[in-house]
């Protein structure tokens, strides 16, 4: 069978996990796979498989100009003037308007040629940085709404979702409406899938993706070196409040001995910026170490499994240190932080990021040193059985044909 993988976003280390665990399951069942992502030349390297890549369906100005002026006026031009034209005849004609053809040629070429389209998760489905959730991805989903046999929307978390138009609403609702099977990773996309589209036979619950890699055989925790990691999130102005909490915890660490891990979890010099940004903050002089960006996942799961404790402030940096059974704080931007703790037990090492406080996170790093042993177990337990339950959904997804 040949299937299409749709909005891959090249640029983020954890949604580059999810479909190479993906490309890996689905060439092991012999299945010839094309792979649809935001940035076809960051996958020159760490393919699992010999498979063609392609771009996206969607094409805005800002993305032929990367100087940062030039490309902030055309990101709003993109917001406010050419978004609006694209999802406008995307919605009102089905895709058959020539200017969603004439830029998406390509794109809906590979979605007709694909026996199944299987648009990847994470986090695509939702207005939490989009107006009425309007933005690539979804844009994309509509044209495999339109121009695919067959789709499924795999491992998602949707939501938060909020309208200010009936018409983008009605839109939404109907990519997850006329899907094949809606996978769902996450309590909380659970209820707002609920609320958007009420009870619907087609949603079912799964986990993430990279939880697949749970079967490795991660060091024990008596054989790791006394190391912790750590993920900066920057995605929203908010973010910034909590570094100052992130420095404190870190000295915190490097005053019990412990060296320090940076992980990259995105291409750009915007996250690289955040990291010097935390460092700054700290009054401690550790040893520190930055991951580079541009590793396999291989890579990047075994130098998490290296460390003895880990902070995690980015989605996949949480689940890929609970795949690896490494003991971690979680810091929550969004709900589904919490959700994946909950999943494991470990509700009590969660802190929102909005009402982060040094004395608690302080805390925090105490209560987890206490039972590090312990957390580590049930890490090591769990993720086994989430492992299995990924493939078993991933076969299951493909098995009747």
């Amino acid at each position: 069978m040949k299937i299409l993988i749709a909005c891959q976003s090249a640029a983020n280390q954890g949604d580059r996990a999810i479909a190479d665990y993906l490309i890996r399951q689905l060439s092991a069942l012999g299945h010839e796979i094309v792979l649809s992502t935001t940035q076809p030349a960051l996958w020159k390297t760490g393919l699992a498989a010999d498979i063609s890549v392609i771009g996206m369906g969607y094409w805005s100005p800002n993305s032929i100009i990367r100087k940062p002026f030039i490309g902030g006026l055309l990101r709003g031009l993109t917001r406010w003037l050419w978004n609006p034209i694209l999802f406008a005849d995307l919605m009102a004609k089905h895709g058959g308007h020539p200017l969603c053809r004439m830029v998406s040629s390509r794109f809906i070429e590979a979605v007709r040629d694909a026996d199944l389209v299987i648009v990847t998760g994470g986090h695509h489905i939702t207005s939490f940085r989009e107006k009425n959730a309007l933005f690539q991805f979804t844009y994309d989903i509509g044209l495999v709404q339109i121009f695919a046999g067959r789709y499924i929307l795999w491992s998602q978390t949707v939501g938060p979702l909020t309208f200010t138009s009936a018409r983008a609403k009605a839109f939404i609702k109907g990519l997850l409406l006329q899907a094949e099977c809606v996978y769902l990773r996450d309590e909380s996309s659970m209820i707002c899938a609920a609320e958007t589209v009420g009870t619907c036979a087609n949603t079912t619950r799964t986990c993430d993706s990279v939880f697949g890699f749970g079967m490795a055989d991660y060091p024990s925790l008596s054989d790791r070196e006394k190391k912790v990691g750590v993920s900066i999130f920057d995605g929203l102005k908010k973010a910034f409040a909590a570094y100052e909490t992130i420095a404190a915890m870190l000295d915190r660490y490097a005053s019990d001995g412990y060296t320090i891990e940076f992980f990259r979890m995105e291409y750009g010099d915007a996250e690289a910026d955040s990291i010097r940004r935390v460092i700054s903050l700290m009054k401690t002089h550790p040893r520190i170490t930055v991951h580079p960006f541009m590793t396999s996942t291989e890579e990047h799961l075994c130098a998490v499994a290296s460390c003895r404790c880990f902070i995690g402030y980015k989605t996949h940096s949480v689940i890929m240190a609970l795949t690896t059974a490494t003991p971690l704080i979680a810091i929550a931007y969004h709900p589904k932080t919490a959700d994946f703790m909950h999943d494991f037990g470990l509700d009590a090492y969660v802190l929102p990021d909005e009402t982060l406080r040094t004395e608690q996170a302080l805390r925090c790093i105490d209560l987890l040193e206490q039972n590090l042993a312990a957390v580590h177990q049930t890490e090591r337990e769990i993720a086994r059985e989430m492992a299995q339950r990924v493939q078993n959904d991933v076969y299951e997804m493909v098995r009747h044909d």
